[in-house]
């Protein structure tokens, strides 16, 4: 007996790629979707910093900033540092507290203040860097008195001042000394 073929059988096919296509392109057009979704979020909030209190558009963005910078120079705000509790000498690996105390003409958030030191003295610093330790960097409000305390692991004499960033403008305390010895020996 003959065996006859059929003609619809058929043999188990693997399934298709392109279901895996399709799902991978369904992938990128979400990805893509929120990435239109991000972008017109941040340039909303974009627009909003061209707004003009009355709600018109400004010319541009320079003109927003020399009217900013304008007000600054008329208005500086005046403000000085100085040390106000700390230690004459200490011993190597104990923590010690410093105390200093910004006055302002005005009550204002600054972003910065530190004890900044060195193992060598720095008559005139310009950056915050000058000096190659310092403490813990702190923001807070000001007038306002500020603490840290430190620890030196190694003896010698240091110099040191009190920082700040106030209004835009770097102020320094006047330079001071400690001496660190060790312990024992």
């Amino acid at each position: 007996m003959r065996h006859i073929k059929k003609k619809n059988s058929r043999k188990a096919r693997k399934p298709a790629k392109s279901a895996k296509v399709s799902n991978r392109q369904n992938m990128y057009i979400i990805a893509g979707l929120l990435a239109v979704v991000v972008i017109s979020g941040i340039m909303l909030s974009q627009t909003d910093l061209l707004m003009a209190k009355n709600g018109q558009m400004m010319d541009s963005l320079e003109k927003g900033a020399q009217t900013d910078a304008t007000a600054t120079e008329d208005q500086a705000v005046k403000a000085s540092i100085k040390i106000v509790n700390s230690p004459n000498s200490f011993y190597t690996n104990v923590p010690v507290s410093f105390i200093w105390e910004i006055e302002s003409d005005a009550e204002l958030q600054i972003p910065h203040t530190a004890l900044h030191y060195d193992t060598r003295s720095v008559p005139s610093p310009s950056s915050y860097t000058d000096y190659r330790l310092a403490g813990r960097f702190m923001d807070g409000m000001v007038p306002g008195t500020f603490s840290d305390s430190i620890t030196i692991l190694e003896p010698g004499t240091y110099y040191y001042r009190a920082h700040a960033v106030v209004d835009g403008m770097e102020i320094w305390s006047d330079e001071q000394t400690f001496v660190v010895t060790n312990r024992f020996g």
